[in-house]
């Protein structure tokens, strides 16, 4: 059995009994005024030990286990014996609590005053920080600026086209009278392994008679096995850590 009190947006779960009594009781109270107000649910967590000291995938479980919403909650796990703290959030609340981000906090919140011994202290002070963390929201660029830079963005691509359109017209007229010409092109060698290639491209101008040749060199064939290799090496490094848990969070021993 394990100690619990719960409200609407909090939980303080002791298992095992590891905190005395008077302590558990000034940690519910101290949480409950904390979080009030707040609509994200909070789970405190105190654990003797984690199995494999996999603190990471015991954190996030407890998290799916102990919530009553899973889309809202973060949990604060406590393991005494292993002297480490994580936290483990649900994704919506990610981009707050990165890794590193999660990590310092603990590190400045929860680290100093648990060397002490102070171990309520040291979870009030690091619930405090996780509600200023939880409500911040990501950097977003003002609308009159994102505005503007969306119009410089489609002037730009505008006014790509239009010159793309004009080098494309402009290839096909005729240098004499600028009327539309006639374009045949002729390999005259192929590309191999070894050497280049030679093409002809022939402008005839039906209007004045013009008729005028370009003669234009063809690279040398290249074979695409190591760009594949590499291709999908890269494409197997890059897979090898797609089976994370999209949960935030991170942690750090005292």
């Amino acid at each position: 059995m394990s100690n619990t009190e719960t409200s609407p947006n909090y939980q303080l779960i002791d298992k095992g009994h590891v905190l005395p009594a008077a302590e558990y009781k000034r940690l519910e109270s101290a949480i409950a005024d904390i979080v009030q107000g707040m609509y994200q649910e909070f789970i405190v967590c105190f654990v003797q030990a984690v199995p494999n000291r996999d603190f990471r995938k015991h954190a996030v479980a407890l998290r799916q286990e102990l919530s009553r919403d899973t889309n809202n909650s973060i949990i604060l796990v406590v393991s005494l014996g292993d002297r480490h703290a994580e936290i483990a959030t649900a994704p919506r609340f990610a981009h707050q609590f990165t890794p590193r981000a999660s990590t310092a906090l603990l590190r400045k919140t929860l680290t100093p005053l648990m060397k002490e011994g102070q171990t309520v202290a040291a979870v009030i002070s690091t619930l405090k920080d996780m509600c200023r963390l939880v409500q911040m929201k990501k950097k977003t660029t003002p609308k009159i600026a994102s505005a503007f830079l969306k119009f410089i963005l489609i002037s730009i691509i505008l006014a790509l086209l239009g010159w793309i359109g004009y080098i494309h017209v402009k290839a096909h007229l005729c240098i004499e009278c600028s009327h539309w010409v006639q374009i045949e092109t002729v390999v005259k060698q192929d590309a191999t392994f070894s050497s280049p290639g030679l093409e002809e491209i022939n402008y005839i101008c039906n209007n004045c008679g013009t008729h005028y040749t370009k003669t234009l060199i063809i690279p040398e064939k290249s074979s695409s096995r190591g760009s594949s290799d590499s291709s999908s090496d890269s494409s197997s490094d890059s897979g090898s850590d797609s089976g994370g848990s999209s949960d935030g969070g991170g942690g750090s021993d005292w």
